[in-house]
């Protein structure tokens, strides 16, 4: 058949190849020098070990070593030249600090909470001089004098300020809740002041993170769905109050 003639023509080919590889492996199977060379006849002295050189410099080369790779990178007067010290070097003056967040002023404040899920006992509302400066919020009694300590201290760092639309018996009324700490109320005198507080509170909460860690600065505002909830719920008062900031 035409195949069969086809496949008998190709055994010849396929013989002469394994016929090849059979001869290389069987060269490839020879003794190697090194192991042959090792091997001891019997009643002769086995060879001494090669003594180990333990003067070899494993240290890298100097830049100024012609067979480091920066000679042949750099030119030759970039390589040559000494870096000198600049003439301020050492004597440099640092900028003064100078703090850009800071309001003062006399509020109502009322603690609703000292510490998450823990109801304040004494709720009533209590007229403190509060101080933002920096990243710190301090309470006083009366206006601070110089070495006087404060009621209270709090850290700004995650802490959170905003509008308090759920609260309804006064206006001008914003929150602030300390992070592992106070939840309270505070209470202005007027809305412009309302709104002041609320910024300068953010923006101290904003910067105090470490700048490694420091999310993007979020303005904390009032939702315009609680908004149409607080105006209906006030829809049936006979005094008007005045909507939320948004």
């Amino acid at each position: 058949m035409p195949w069969q003639r086809k496949k008998s023509a190709q055994w010849p080919f396929v013989l002469n190849k394994l016929r090849f590889y059979s001869q290389s492996s069987h060269s490839s199977v020879s003794i190697p020098i090194s192991v042959a060379s090792e091997q001891v006849e019997p009643g002769a002295e086995a060879p001494s070990e090669q003594p180990k050189d333990d003067n070899i410099d494993l240290e890298p080369p100097h830049y100024d070593d012609p067979i480091h790779p920066w000679t042949s990178i750099f030119p030759a007067y970039l390589s040559q030249r000494t870096v000198e010290p600049r003439e301020e070097e050492g004597r440099e003056v640092l900028p003064e600090y100078e703090c850009t967040i800071f309001k003062m002023g006399f509020v109502r404040v009322k603690r609703e909470m000292e510490r998450p899920k823990v109801e304040s006992k004494d709720r009533a509302w209590k007229k403190l001089y509060l101080v933002l400066w920096g990243t710190t919020i301090h309470a006083y009694k009366i206006e601070p004098y110089e070495g006087m300590k404060p009621v209270w201290s709090y850290s700004m760092q995650l802490a959170e300020a905003g509008s308090a639309p759920d609260y309804l018996k006064y206006r001008n009324v914003f929150r602030l809740r300390v992070s592992n700490g106070p939840q309270m109320l505070i209470r202005s005198s007027l809305e412009e002041e309302q709104v002041l507080w609320i910024e300068h509170l953010q923006a101290s909460a904003n910067v105090s993170p470490d700048l490694d860690v420091r999310p993007m600065p979020r303005f904390i505002t009032l939702t315009t769905r609680r908004r149409r909830g607080r105006a209906a719920r006030t829809a049936g008062q006979s005094e008007p109050v005045e909507a939320s900031l948004i």
